[in-house]
C-alpha cells in the first residue's frame, strides 16, 4: 500500500478549488430558476414578450428618462423593436434578466428593472422609469425586489451598480435599496446621452 501524503497548502488549494466550482454551479443553477415575474404592493415586474416595444418606446426615447443611462436613447420604434427581441433571448440563455415595470392599478408599463451577468460571481443592477413617473418611490420597488431576490436566492458573491454623479435620483434609490459605494471614477464613454467629456461614475458593491 503507497501512503499519499498532501502538503498544507494542495490540501488548501483543493478545498477552494472545489468550494469556487460548488459556488459557481450554485449561481449558474439559479439562474435557470430566475422566476419570470415578481409582484409588490403596487408593482408587478414581468419578463419581456413580444408586443412590448411600443411601451418601451414611450421610456426609451425620452430625453429626460435615458440622459444617465449607459446605452443611447432610442429614436426609432424598429430600436425598441431590436431591444425587446435581445431581451427575451437573453433572459432565455440566462445571461441578461429584464423585467418590464407595471403599475398595478393602470395595468400601465413604466419602466424597466432587472440585472446582467458581468461573470459567474457578479450582477450589475439597473432600472429605468419615465419621468411621469418619478418622486413615487416605484424605482425604489421595482429595483429593491430585484436586489432582495439576488441576495437571497441567486447563489453570487456581488451585486454591483453604476450611476452618474450628478443622477441624485438614482444615487438615492441604490442608498435606500442597501447597495454600499464603493468608489467614483472619471470615465469618458459610459454616457453616450451627453456631451463627450470626462463625467464621475460612482461605482457601488454589495458582497452577498
Amino acid at each position: 500500500m503507497t501512503l499519499v501524503v498532501l502538503s498544507l497548502s494542495r490540501v488548501h488549494s483543493s478545498y477552494v478549488n472545489c468550494i469556487d466550482i460548488l459556488s459557481v454551479n450554485r449561481a449558474l443553477y439559479a439562474m435557470q430558476s430566475v422566476p419570470e415575474r415578481f409582484e409588490t404592493e403596487r408593482l408587478v415586474l414581468r419578463k419581456y414578450q413580444e408586443g412590448d416595444e411600443r411601451s418601451v418606446f414611450e421610456y426609451a426615447s425620452n430625453e429626460e428618462a435615458v440622459k444617465y443611462m449607459n446605452w443611447p436613447r432610442h429614436l426609432s420604434i424598429d430600436d425598441s423593436f431590436d431591444f425587446t427581441r435581445y431581451a427575451i433571448k437573453a433572459f432565455e440563455k440566462n445571461l441578461e434578466f429584464a423585467f418590464g415595470v407595471i403599475l398595478k392599478d393602470e395595468n400601465k408599463f413604466i419602466g424597466s428593472t432587472g440585472f446582467q451577468l458581468l461573470d459567474s460571481e457578479t450582477a450589475l443592477l439597473g432600472f429605468i422609469l419615465h419621468p411621469d413617473y418619478w418622486h413615487k418611490g416605484y424605482a425604489t420597488e421595482a429595483a429593491g425586489c430585484i436586489y432582495n431576490w439576488l441576495c437571497r436566492h441567486s447563489g453570487l458573491k456581488y451585486i454591483t451598480a453604476l450611476c452618474h454623479a450628478a443622477n441624485s435620483a438614482s444615487i438615492g434609490v441604490l442608498e435606500k435599496i442597501g447597495i454600499p459605494y464603493e468608489c467614483t471614477e472619471n470615465e469618458i464613454s459610459l454616457f453616450p446621452n451627453l456631451e463627450v467629456e470626462n463625467h464621475e461614475t460612482m461605482y457601488y458593491r454589495k458582497v452577498i
